[in-house]
């Protein structure tokens, strides 16, 4: 019979998605609400998932990344403990494992990401975060709730949403316009946790380009995540 796929994650190896679940759960349990991780085996652990298959690790990460914590959300009348990126002005900033897990690629994933790829679409989404941070400050200052479930929005149960053409939208179509193959964009990083871009005039031109076409909105973080995905032709700029 053949060997199990094994998943190593910070220097472990488990050999299902729900051992990677149960992982993660003892850690939470273990760590009071707003006190850091401090085992240095499982802050490895947190950080090897979540920067590896969070999808909005480096958005999360903008503000500094300091360590991680625990906190109570609310959520469609339900509390829910999830662990917090503790940022370096020390605002707590809720991240999701149960999502991170999801998005682990497994033998049955019919087309798995390149990891330069991945590297470039993060680096994107850091060089915008500024941005995105700006309009989730004001958008919070003004008080609007959800527009998909009408709930009061606060800063521990928001996320700022691409409406009409998502942010993988936006940034292929920036890369059509410009000629850009991710696979020959060279992605560095700042302080060695958020990607960005070495080639600054590029950085520039896609904030840019972002600027100018980007209809962002903020929505309760559970409504962002049951948002579908539009599928990317990115093969057809990597050739």
């Amino acid at each position: 019979m053949a060997a199990k796929l094994k998943y190593s994650i910070g220097g472990n190896a488990f050999t299902t998605k729900a051992g990677i679940t149960a992982r993660c759960r003892d850690i939470r349990d273990a760590t009071p609400d707003h006190t850091l991780v401090a085992a240095e085996p499982d802050v490895a652990f947190l950080l090897d998932l979540f920067s590896r298959w969070h999808d909005e690790w480096d958005e999360k990460t903008s503000g500094g990344f300091v360590g991680f914590s625990t906190m109570t959300v609310r959520a469609n009348g339900k509390e829910t403990r999830c662990f917090a990126i503790q940022t370096a002005d020390n605002d707590l900033i809720d991240i999701s494992f149960p999502h991170a897990i999801r998005r682990i690629e497994t033998a049955r994933t019919p087309t798995l990401i390149p990891q330069v790829l991945r590297d470039f679409r993060n680096a994107a989404r850091v060089e915008i975060a500024r941005q995105t941070m700006d309009y989730r400050a004001a958008a919070l200052s003004a008080g609007t709730p959800c527009s998909v479930t009408g709930l009061q929005l606060t800063s521990s149960n928001c996320a700022v949403d691409h409406q009409g053409r998502s942010f993988d939208e936006l940034l292929f179509q920036f890369c059509q316009l410009r000629g850009v193959n991710p696979l020959s964009v060279h992605v560095g990083s700042v302080r060695g946790v958020q990607a960005r871009f070495v080639d600054r005039a590029l950085a520039h031109d896609w904030q840019s380009y972002h600027q100018q076409n980007a209809k962002l909105r903020l929505i309760e973080q559970t409504a962002n995540l049951k948002i579908p995905k539009v599928r990317i032709g990115w093969d057809n700029l990597m050739q």
